[in-house]
């Protein structure tokens, strides 16, 4: 986001339009960049052990086995469907062998989906995350009592734009406190305040998927980038992000 303010030629400013643009053009840095992130993040992962390298190979190889058993298999319905059609020789012998391949696919693919990368404390982890995804989603289900102050959904609505989820923790706010939009008006609360007010996570994930997308087709011909979560914005409206400076009040 520097990089590409200060490309721009304003440190401090740029719409989303001019992101999507850096990035198109800077395609092969922004795709190392987030190599990094990537791998730096599954180090990561290692090292507070919540992963297991040992667990990613043996998924590897088993889901290796399985695309080869499926390369196979298709494989061996072509050909079955060739000897039917030229009648050359009775393709009834084939099919069990066709089936065991089949079966042999499935095992395979079923493994691959059940050897976990995680270890255990990985686990854990992740369940308290889909908890806490799930505590978002229906909080307005639950008790006044039960439900932090708004000045906590600063820190949550964070999260549930991570989750992809922020236009439904919005509409659950607006449930439990009806009054939010004029509470946000005298008293922001930066994040939640611009969430509040503008489409800006729906336009700032649009233009990170799309960008990123076309990153990837012109760097390798194939397709890929970030799997954003946000829908297009309303008539492509620009939003413009500006540096904002925090200033410490006393009230006397």
């Amino acid at each position: 986001m520097q990089k590409a303010c200060e490309h721009n030629g304003n440190p401090s400013e740029i719409t989303t339009k001019e992101l999507e643009k850096y990035i198109k053009k800077s395609g092969s840095k922004v795709i190392k960049l987030k190599d990094r992130i990537d791998k730096n993040t599954e180090e990561t992962l290692y090292q507070k052990e919540l992963a297991d390298k040992k667990g990613k190979q043996e998924k590897a190889n088993i889901t290796a086995f399985a695309i080869l058993s499926l390369m196979f298999l298709i494989f061996s319905i072509i050909l079955f469907g060739i000897l039917i059609e030229t009648k050359d020789m009775n393709p009834i012998g084939m099919i069990p062998f066709i089936l065991t391949i089949g079966i042999q696919f499935v095992v395979f693919t079923r493994l691959a989906t059940k050897t976990n990368v995680l270890t255990q404390t990985g686990i854990d982890e992740r369940e308290k995350w889909k908890g806490l995804k799930k505590y978002m989603e229906d909080f307005s289900m639950l008790d006044k009592r039960e439900i932090p102050e708004i000045v906590i959904w600063e820190k949550f609505l964070v999260y549930a734009t991570v989750f992809g989820i922020a236009d439904k923790v919005l509409k659950q706010l607006k449930i439990v406190y009806p009054n939010i939009t004029e509470q946000m008006n005298v008293n922001p609360y930066g994040y939640m305040y611009l969430m509040m007010n503008t489409n800006f996570s729906n336009s700032f994930s649009h233009a990170i998927t799309n960008s990123m997308s076309s990153a990837y087709s012109s760097a390798s011909g194939g397709g890929g980038g970030f799997s954003g979560g946000g829908r297009r914005p309303d008539g492509g409206r620009r939003r413009r992000w500006r540096k904002i400076e925090r200033k410490e009040t006393v009230n006397e």
